[in-house]
């Protein structure tokens, strides 16, 4: 019982914590933060793993101190380079609010309709959704295509 208890406030933090910056930054600026996000660690994690199996001759998830090492050290990258990504989210924000409002717009009128708990409508998350997938799909792509053909 405890532990059901225990989750459910580590969760609700974390919603309050999105909910919380969504407010304050806006739909489209969260969404071109992650969009953003995306790309950072895609890169990072493929520049990391490739460093870390040259200079060792193994890979970063096969020895653990290794794997500590390479998400210590991307870690560390991330914290130093989140004002250049507020900065970036802030600059795509109005870009990633069109093609929201785009996919938006392409959505069933009865999803558009539908509200969600705090006025937000389902549309905006689906989109938001949509999105990110959509970039996503597009950076491991990109990366698949380095590490298979350019190698």
């Amino acid at each position: 019982m405890g532990t059901d208890d225990e989750g459910k406030g580590f969760v609700s933090k974390i919603v309050a914590k999105v909910r919380q910056k969504a407010a304050v930054m806006g739909a489209s600026a969260l969404v071109a933060y992650l969009l953003i996000d995306i790309v950072v660690y895609a890169f990072a994690l493929t520049a990391a793993r490739e460093a870390f199996l040259r200079s060792t001759g193994k890979e970063p998830w096969a020895d653990i101190r290794g794997f500590l090492l390479v998400v210590g050290g991307i870690w560390a990258g991330n914290n130093a380079t989140r004002p250049l990504r507020l900065a970036g989210a802030a600059a795509l924000s109005p870009v990633t609010g069109k093609a929201m409002q785009f996919i938006e717009d392409h959505l069933p009128a009865k999803i558009r309709q539908a509200s969600l708990p705090g006025g937000a409508t389902f549309a905006t998350p689906l989109a938001a959704g949509v999105l990110l997938a959509g970039w996503g799909i597009f950076v491991v792509s990109v990366l698949g295509a380095y590490l298979i053909f350019l190698k």
